[in-house]
């Protein structure tokens, strides 16, 4: 089996390809620690997102807690104006 593998290794198209691949394994190093930076830059931009849709939300909260306040508010005296006017 070894020789039959070294026999296509040793063809001068094979070598070549060979040659290819030592080269693709060489680039794939700087690659991973290229990937490093990469995963810590999108590790920190999916952080800041998901903070920033927390902050959003929770304006969005208190917003509607007063919208909801006021509403309630005006509802009370529109319904006193009405007991008031139906007599």
């Amino acid at each position: 089996m070894k020789k039959r593998i070294n026999k296509l290794i040793n063809k001068s198209l094979r070598f070549h390809h060979r040659d290819i691949h030592e080269e693709l394994d060489g680039m794939k190093l700087r690659a991973q620690v290229k990937s490093r930076f990469y995963y810590i830059f999108w590790g920190v931009a999916t952080v800041s997102v998901v903070l920033g849709q927390i902050y959003v939300g929770t304006g969005y909260r208190m917003m509607a807690g007063s919208v909801n306040k006021f509403f309630y508010t005006l509802t009370e005296a529109l319904e006193v104006r009405n007991e008031f006017t139906e007599y």
